[in-house]
């Protein structure tokens, strides 16, 4: 079925009159958290609609109001790790979308300070980990019993073996393992064990970073973090979200999270300290200057 995904209003109708055969999905950087949005996009001719996975993932009873509020099909993105309702997005959707550009100034450089922060949250404070988006093979039934059918899986750039392990993962609805597997960004090699992470090499490094002559790339050397969430530690952990709204509290008051990450999440403690440090020496350069200066 030839389908096109768009996450701007005028697009939508505009390919809606121009090419009424073509299916229409919104995209989940539209933004679509609310009944009121969703009926919008409906209106405008949205086949099915994305929802933002951020503010929506773990609120069931605004799953069922929105379920019961369109008629046009309804996807879950499943399987990232963003930050829950993160106030960096948008300026990461931002950020990404002029990187991408061929004609920007930037030439396609992008320093992504949005990941640089984010991963240092979820580093610095572990129960960032267990409070992100993600949804868990084993809790689709879950979001089934609602009323939903599609869910859509990230990330398109990774290796086939990898997207295929996922794949086969949600499909089975269970996975014995470290989380991170299905729904870490790609930046590490499959496996749970700490040896199965790696650091891109120099040669990316100064691939990426040197190409435009704007940034000192000695700065930017990093690894990602032996980090394992002991999936099957992670059983019984949604059903204490199906009556309440856990945006509307105060996670500091709560801590079933911080409750959840203590027992699940496992963090090399020397790496974890080597790589705070990293964060906070890169972040520093980036707020001083020094990152765009090659005398310091």
């Amino acid at each position: 079925m030839d389908a096109v995904t768009v996450s701007l209003p005028y697009l939508l109708e505009l390919v809606k009159r121009s090419y009424p055969q073509l299916r229409v999905t919104v995209g989940v950087f539209a933004g679509v958290d609310q009944v009121k949005k969703a009926k919008m996009w409906e209106t405008l001719g949205a086949d099915c609609i994305t929802l933002e996975s951020l503010s929506v993932n773990r609120r069931f009873p605004l799953l069922t109001s929105l379920r019961r509020s369109v008629k046009c099909d309804l996807m879950l993105l499943v399987n990232t790790n963003c930050l829950q309702s993160c106030p960096l997005s948008r300026a990461h959707m931002v950020a990404l979308s002029h990187a991408s550009q061929a004609r920007h100034p930037s030439r396609g450089f992008l320093l992504d300070y949005c990941f640089l922060r984010c991963s240092q949250m979820k580093l610095a404070n572990p129960v960032n980990y267990i409070r992100s988006d993600w949804i868990r093979p084993e809790d689709l039934h879950h979001y089934e019993a609602l009323g939903y059918d599609r869910f859509k899986l990230a990330e398109r750039n990774i290796p086939t073996e990898v997207m295929v392990r996922r794949v086969k993962a949600y499909s089975e609805g269970r996975y014995d393992g470290n989380l991170l597997d299905l729904v870490q960004g790609w930046g590490f090699r499959g496996g749970s064990e700490p040896s199965a992470y790696f650091r891109r090499g120099l040669f990316w490094s100064l691939r990426t970073f040197l190409g435009p002559w704007t940034v000192n790339p000695l700065r930017l050397l990093r690894r990602d973090p032996p980090v394992v969430i002991d999936n099957r530690a992670l059983d019984g952990f949604l059903e204490f979200f199906f009556t309440g709204d856990c945006h509307e509290w105060n996670c500091e008051e709560c801590r079933y999270c911080h409750r959840v990450a203590e027992r699940a999440v496992r963090i090399d403690p020397e790496f974890r300290r080597e790589l705070l440090h990293r964060y906070d020496e890169v972040l520093e350069d980036l707020r001083s200057g020094a990152m765009w200066s090659y005398g310091q």
